[in-house]
């Protein structure tokens, strides 16, 4: 996995050429939540959030649940 800083995490965002899979660390709680909510908002369509967004805090999530959101199908979009 690759480690990515705030600096080069804005060039994505503005091509709109994203990976995967994201995972934020640091102790920048304001800036963590800034970066997920503009990620979130250029890959997801606001009518099917619910069906094809999924986020997990590393505190109280498990293997089983982080698999069970991979092998999630898109519903009504391109993207989960």
């Amino acid at each position: 996995m690759a480690t990515v800083n705030e600096a080069a995490l804005k060039q994505p965002i503005k091509e709109k050429s994203f990976s995967r899979l994201y995972l934020f660390v640091g102790n920048e709680a304001y800036l963590k939540q800034k970066y997920i909510d503009l990620i979130v908002s250029k890959n997801v369509s606001e009518a099917f959030r619910d069906f094809n967004f999924h986020s997990l805090d590393g505190r109280e999530t498990d293997f089983d649940e982080i698999a069970n959101c991979c092998e999630a199908l898109p519903m009504m979009g391109g993207k989960t």
